[in-house]
């Protein structure tokens, strides 16, 4: 994890930033998340907005501040600022370190856990408990993948997959089904969404079964390779 973290300091070559001249100018954002720690106490600045507020980004921003209190519990660290990308995809219109949930292998920036290891109803671990306790009568010997379409305007992976025979299972649903019942199927599918990462997969991990995971790179992007989580090591 050392080694994963220092790459991604050293993508940035020890080029210095002004908080003052590079940060600030996005503190009233609402496209990202601005974080204050001093004193080891958190101070964010979540403008609210109509829309981003609709598609869900203030509940994500509300998840991540919560994370970060509940991190810096565990351990001190010094009085920083830094700024959070809240999309699926990564920051790359200013040439500053942001905080991403996700990236591609050698793009420049800087990852961090993202929204969904926290929610207010659940948690992690809570999940982790879980699926640990689920015990499935008959595991079917199948390459199996159950979640929305959220690619029919993009690569279509999910929907051209359903349409495969067996030993593949591909089921399109409206609404997700309950992760652990992936723990039915022997072999598990993780297919990108909207971007090429998914929410379900750190779940999947939890079934201990064999996970499949397909993932895309744009190259003409300078994109050379999957995108990665601080969790793919």
């Amino acid at each position: 994890m050392n080694t994963f973290i220092k790459n991604q300091i050293d993508s940035y070559n020890g080029k210095k930033y002004s908080i003052k001249n590079d940060l600030q100018p996005f503190i009233n954002n609402p496209l990202y998340l601005y974080i204050k720690i001093i004193d080891n106490k958190v101070i964010a600045n979540n403008p609210d907005n109509q829309f981003y507020n609709r598609s869900g980004f203030i509940d994500r921003k509300n998840r991540i501040i919560k994370m970060i209190i509940n991190s810096i519990k565990l351990i001190k660290i010094k009085n920083t600022e830094f700024l959070i990308n809240i999309y699926d995809s990564y920051q790359w219109t200013h040439d500053i370190p942001f905080f991403n949930f996700n990236l591609p292998i050698n793009i420049k920036g800087l990852i961090i856990p993202h929204f969904d290891f926290i929610k207010f109803n659940t948690d992690f671990n809570k999940m982790k408990k879980i699926i640990y306790n689920f015990t499935p009568k008959i595991i079917n010997n199948n390459i199996y993948y159950n979640g929305m379409n959220k690619t029919e305007n993009i690569s279509n992976i999910r929907f051209l997959l359903s349409k495969l025979k067996k030993p593949f299972n591909i089921i399109l649903s409206k609404k997700n089904v309950p992760v652990y019942t992936f723990k039915n199927h022997k072999y598990l599918l993780d297919l990108p969404g909207t971007k090429p990462w998914t929410e379900i997969f750190k779940y999947m991990c939890l079934c201990e079964r064999v996970i499949i995971k397909i993932s895309f790179y744009n190259s003409k992007f300078d994109e050379k390779g999957y995108w990665q989580e601080f969790y793919n090591i």
